[in-house]
C-alpha cells in the first residue's frame, strides 16, 4: 500500500449535460436525443462542477503497513510509563536556547514549556514529550529553512521540504502555540492568500508508526502541503481544538489529513484549506464537530477499512461557503459501513457525496444542506463514477434517512454507469425533505439503478436510464 500526496484531481461528472441536445456515444455508435420542451428547464441549467477528486487516489509514497497492522487497534497505553515524581520540566529560553535543545536533552514523560516569543526552528521530536506553549497567542514558531517541497510542491512524496514539527515518538503532545509556515525573512515565492509559504508541513508524523499523538489548542497556518498530518499508521491519535488556516498551496494540499491510522479529529476550525479534514485509508477515524470555511472539500473519508478496523464517523460537522467546484460531506470507496450524521452543510456545490463502494454501504442520517440557491449546486450526489475518471469507479450503495435539502439546483442526483462493464448505484431513501430546489430528483444512467423511498416536486429520469427494481419515486 503506498500514501496518496493527491488531494483533489480535475475530471467532468456526466450527469448532468448541459443544452437540450445529448449525444450518447454507445458501444454501438452515436445517438443524439434531444429533450422534450417540457425538460428544457432542467437540461439548460450550468453543468455540474468540475469534480474535484478525494485525497489518496493516486498512490505516491510507500506506506509503514507493514509494522503499523500490529498496533492498529490497541488501547492506549500510558503516555510514559513514568509518575510525576519522574518528570523533569524544562523550560525555553529560560533553560535551554532552543526547543530543539531542550528535546535532546529530554527523557521520556518531561514537559517542555516554551515561552511567550518567536522561535525559528525545524523541530523533530523523537523523545515521547510535552511541548506546551504560552498560548497560541504568544509562542510562535517559524520554519528556518524555506523548501515548500521544490522542484514541484504538489508531487509525491509528502514527507520532504520544510517540515516544522516532525514527530517520530509516542505519546507526544503539542498545545498552546502557533506554528506560521511564513517566515518573513524568507521567500519561495509561492503566495498563497497573501501569505509566502515556506513550510511544507506544520506538524507531520515520521515513518512508524507511532501511537497517541495528542495535538490541542494549536493554529497551524500558511502551509503548503499538510497542516497537521498523522501519517505513520499509528492509533490513538486526537486532533482537538486547534485552528488550521490557508493551507492551501495546490491540489494536494489538506488541512488535517489521516493516513492509515485510528483516533479523533474534534472542535478543529480549518478555513482556506484546498481538502479541508479527510482520511484515506483509516481503520477508524471520528471526525466530531468540526467547523470547515472557504475551503474546496470540507469532511470526507476515503478507502475507510481497507486494511481493516473499525468504520469512520463524521458527525456534528459544519462546511459553508465553499469556493467554486467545492464539496460539503462525502464518503468514498468504503471498504467498511462508514457513517455521515447530523452535518449540515451551507452554500456549496456539493453537499452530500458518496462516491463508488469497495464492500460497505455509506450512510447518511439526519444532515442538513442548504445551497442557498447557489448557481448549479447539488443537494446529494450518488455515483459509482464516470468513465472519464478513469479507474475510480465501482458499485456505490448508499443509506439516505431523515436528511433535508434544500434551495439546490439539483436536490438529488442519482447516477450510474454510462458504458460497459455498467457499475451499479444503489440508494435506500427514508423520511427525505426537500424544499425550494429547481429540480428535487434527478436520475440517469445506462448502468443498473436502484432506489427507493426518493421523492420531490419534480421529477427527472433520465433517458436512457436503465431502471432494475425498488423504484418508488412520488412526484
Amino acid at each position: 500500500m503506498k500514501e496518496s500526496n493527491r488531494s483533489s484531481c480535475r475530471v467532468t461528472p456526466l450527469a448532468l449535460i448541459q443544452g437540450v441536445t445529448i449525444l450518447l456515444i454507445l458501444g454501438f455508435g452515436v445517438i443524439s436525443w434531444s429533450a422534450p420542451s417540457s425538460l428544457q428547464q432542467h437540461m439548460s441549467h450550468p453543468t455540474m462542477p468540475t469534480l474535484y477528486l478525494s485525497s489518496g487516489v493516486s498512490p505516491l509514497e510507500e506506506s509503514p503497513l507493514a509494522n503499523s497492522q500490529a498496533n492498529a487497534l490497541v488501547a492506549n497505553p500510558s503516555r510514559s510509563g513514568r509518575t510525576p515524581l519522574d518528570v523533569t520540566d524544562r523550560y525555553v529560553p529560560g533553560g535551554y536556547a532552543t526547543i530543539q535543545d531542550a528535546i535532546n536533552a529530554s527523557s521520556p514523560g518531561d514537559v517542555i514549556h516554551v515561552a511567550a516569543g518567536s522561535y525559528t526552528e525545524n523541530i523533530t521530536i523523537n523523545v515521547s514529550v510535552t511541548i506546551d506553549g504560552a498560548g497560541e497567542g504568544l509562542t510562535f514558531i517559524y520554519p528556518a529553512t524555506s523548501d515548500p517541497g521544490l522542484p514541484d510542491p504538489d508531487a509525491g512524496p509528502s514527507f520532504r521540504g520544510s517540515q516544522v514539527m516532525v514527530v517520530q515518538a509516542h505519546d507526544v503532545i503539542i498545545s498552546n502555540l502557533t506554528i506560521d509556515g511564513d517566515n518573513t525573512a524568507l521567500t519561495s515565492g509561492y503566495v498563497r492568500h497573501g501569505a509566502d509559504i515556506d513550510a511544507r508541513n506544520g506538524i507531520i508524523e515520521a515513518d512508524g508508526p507511532w501511537n497517541n499523538l495528542l495535538v490541542h489548542h494549536v493554529t497551524v497556518k500558511n502551509i503548503y502541503l499538510r497542516g497537521i498530518y498523522a501519517r505513520s499508521g499509528g492509533s490513538g491519535f486526537h486532533f482537538h481544538h486547534n485552528t488550521v488556516d490557508n493551507v492551501d498551496g495546490g491540489y494536494s494540499s489538506i488541512g488535517i489529513f489521516v493516513w492509515m491510522a485510528s483516533g479523533i479529529v474534534e472542535y478543529n476550525t480549518v478555513s482556506n484549506a484546498s481538502d479541508a479534514i479527510s482520511a484515506n485509508h483509516s481503520r477508524g477515524t471520528q471526525f466530531l464537530h468540526n467547523i470547515v470555511t472557504n475551503s474546496g472539500s470540507g469532511v470526507h473519508t476515503d478507502n475507510n477499512g481497507s486494511s481493516g478496523g473499525v468504520a469512520d464517523l463524521l458527525q456534528y460537522n459544519s462546511v459553508s461557503n465553499g469556493p467554486s467546484n467545492s464539496y460539503g460531506v462525502w464518503i468514498f470507496f468504503p471498504y467498511l459501513n462508514a457513517v455521515a450524521d447530523n452535518n449540515t452543510v451551507t452554500n456549496v456545490d456539493v453537499g452530500l457525496f458518496a462516491w463508488g463502494g469497495s464492500g460497505g454501504i455509506g450512510s447518511f442520517t439526519n444532515n442538513v444542506v442548504d445551497g442557498q440557491n447557489r448557481a448549479g449546486c447539488i443537494g446529494v450526489y450518488v455515483t459509482c463514477g464516470s468513465d472519464a475518471w478513469g479507474s475510480w469507479q465501482g458499485d456505490v450503495s448508499s443509506n439516505f434517512t431523515s436528511n433535508s435539502v434544500s434551495n439546490t439546483d439539483w436536490g438529488f442526483v442519482l447516477e450510474s454507469d454510462e458504458a460497459t462493464p455498467f457499475f451499479s448505484s444503489t440508494v435506500t431513501v427514508a423520511s427525505h425533505t426537500t424544499s425550494g430546489n429547481t429540480t428535487d430528483v434527478w436520475v440517469t444512467g445506462l448502468g443498473p439503478l436502484s432506489y427507493s423511498g426518493l421523492n420531490g416536486n419534480t421529477v427527472y429520469v433520465g433517458y436512457p436510464a436503465r431502471i432494475q427494481d425498488g423504484i418508488n419515486i412520488v412526484n
